[in-house]
Formats: structure tokens, C-alpha cells, sequence
């Protein structure tokens, strides 16, 4: 049997062990979060390495950037230092993903003129090139959910200039101080404006859950993993749609960094080319659900 082990610096209330089958391969996906808690996530890391096929990195991004700008996490990396067994943050797959997802929502809303609200484009810069493709408003919340500064940014072009001088410093900031881990983080309310104003909020589920109004009638969200809590709570918040760009396996919607792990696990392989021949395959989609 496959086993896949999924670290997180998020909640551990949100931890499971679940048994699938895959293209033939038994595979056991385990998540284990730590609150936030690095020395715990590291000895998770020691524990398990050399005795599974794969990790997943999740509340946790290895790197940051736009397109091949990327730079690297100097917390993440102090986390992961020496671990010889893969490990996989989503990244690898995000681009496949988040395309399919804005695919299925161009077959039933005209994106032209939208106003997208994306919390973070450095961590899904695929997705924010496929809505400035599709000709959306655009309103990057990097700075102001990164950095907690109400700077919002219109454009990938100016984002691209932004990080060439920004991420190289902010990636050497303590990491709890530019995303939020640990259990589930007190709201805030300080961008509230950009949140009413726009059509679609996407990207990372954390930063959505953090500064999002209670009131999001009317709006689509979408994100990456929810739990069956995060989906009544949209529900009864008013949100029209949501769509979480990984696909339902099992009856549950796994995190990108597990999908990721899965699909190594598989064949051994993480180039793009071999996720996408992969993905086809097994019919993996995006989770597509009406909610009001």
C-alpha cells in the first residue's frame, strides 16, 4: 500500500485518515496538522520520512512568486531541511487545477469586466493569469493580507515589478507573520471594502476565512480545500457558488500539496506533462457546488 502523509501547520481539528483506491494502488492519505506548531511539523517530517511514498506540505507554501520568479521561504525551508523523502506544497499542479476551474465557471458566467477579488496571486499565479486572460478586474490582496498594507494591486504586470524588489525581503520574514497558521485565526475586518465590491473571491481558503465579511450574498468563491463546516458556513453566509479547484476523491476534497503527493506517488514522476496525462486519466475535476 501507497501512503501519503500530509504535514500542516493548520488546525489539527481538521486531521484524517482515509483509505482510496486509484488507477489499481491502494493508497492511505493521512493529514496531520500542528496548530501551527513548527518543532511538531519538523518532527513529523523525521518521523515518517524514508517510511512513506510522499509528503504534502500544507498551510505552507514552499515558495512565493509570479510565473518563474520564485523565491523561497525561509521558514519552509529551514522546516524541511535534509528531509530526503518528496514533498509536495501544490505548486507543482495549481496551474492544471485553477485552469479547469475557471474553465467550468467560463461555461456558465461571462467573465469579461468581473471584479475578481484574488487574496494572494504569488501563491496562485496561474489562476490570476487565467482571469486577466479572460479580460476580469482585477484586485491582488499580496500586500494587504500579506503584509497588512491597503495597497491593492490592479495588475500581474505591476505584481511582477512589486516582487522582484519585495519577496526577497518578506520570504525572510517569520512565516506566521505573512499567512495565517495555527488554529482557526481571529477575523479581521480591515479589507472588508474589496471583499463587498467584488463578483469572485479566490485563492487561498485561510486568507478568505480570516478577512472575509460575514455577509457574501450573491457572491462565488473560488478556493482550494473546504470542509464540510467551511461549506455550511458559506451556505448560510449567502455565497451563490462555490468551486474548489481540487477534485472530490472518496466523497472528500483534498488539499492540492495531497493531489500532488497522490499523483508522484503513482509513477514516480512530477513534471507537468506527466500530472496532466495523469489528471486526464483519472478524470480528476474540480468540485462544483450551488449553495443559494
Amino acid at each position: 500500500m501507497k501512503t501519503i502523509v500530509g504535514v500542516s501547520l493548520s488546525s489539527s481539528g481538521r486531521d484524517y485518515e482515509k483509505k482510496i483506491i486509484l488507477k489499481g494502488e491502494n493508497i492511505l492519505i493521512k493529514r496531520l496538522g500542528t496548530d501551527g506548531d513548527f518543532n511538531k511539523a519538523r518532527k513529523l517530517f523525521l518521523d515518517y520520512e524514508d517510511k512513506i511514498d510522499a509528503f504534502g506540505l500544507g498551510g505552507a507554501d514552499l515558495t512565493l512568486g509570479i510565473g518563474n520568479d520564485r523565491y523561497r521561504i525561509r521558514d519552509i525551508s529551514k522546516l524541511i531541511k535534509g528531509i530526503k523523502t518528496p514533498i509536495f506544497d501544490g505548486n507543482g499542479i495549481k496551474q492544471i487545477l485553477d485552469k479547469q476551474s475557471i474553465d467550468i465557471l467560463k461555461k456558465s458566467l461571462d467573465l469579461k469586466n468581473k471584479k475578481v477579488l484574488m487574496v494572494c496571486a504569488t501563491n496562485r499565479s496561474g489562476m490570476a493569469k487565467e482571469f486577466e486572460k479572460n479580460q476580469c478586474k482585477m484586485t491582488y490582496g499580496d500586500l494587504m493580507f500579506g503584509l497588512k498594507l491597503d495597497f491593492p494591486i490592479h495588475s500581474l504586470k505591476t505584481g511582477k515589478i512589486l516582487i522582484k524588489v519585495l519577496l526577497p525581503i518578506i520570504t525572510e520574514f517569520p512565516f506566521r507573520f505573512i499567512y495565517p497558521i495555527g488554529k482557526t485565526p481571529k477575523k479581521n475586518y480591515k479589507f472588508i471594502k474589496y471583499f463587498q465590491s467584488a463578483d469572485i473571491i479566490a485563492g487561498d481558503f485561510h486568507y478568505i476565512k480570516k478577512y472575509s465579511p460575514w455577509d457574501l450574498s450573491g457572491k462565488i468563491i473560488l478556493t482550494t480545500t473546504t470542509t464540510k463546516e467551511d461549506v455550511i458556513d458559506l451556505k448560510n453566509r449567502g455565497v451563490e457558488y462555490l468551486i474548489v479547484s481540487t477534485p472530490e476523491i472518496g466523497e472528500r476534497c483534498y488539499g492540492s500539496n495531497i493531489i500532488e503527493a497522490l499523483l508522484y506517488s503513482l509513477n514516480k514522476k512530477y513534471r507537468l506533462k506527466d500530472y496532466r496525462e495523469l489528471i486526464k486519466i483519472l478524470n480528476l475535476k474540480p468540485t462544483i457546488k450551488k449553495l443559494n
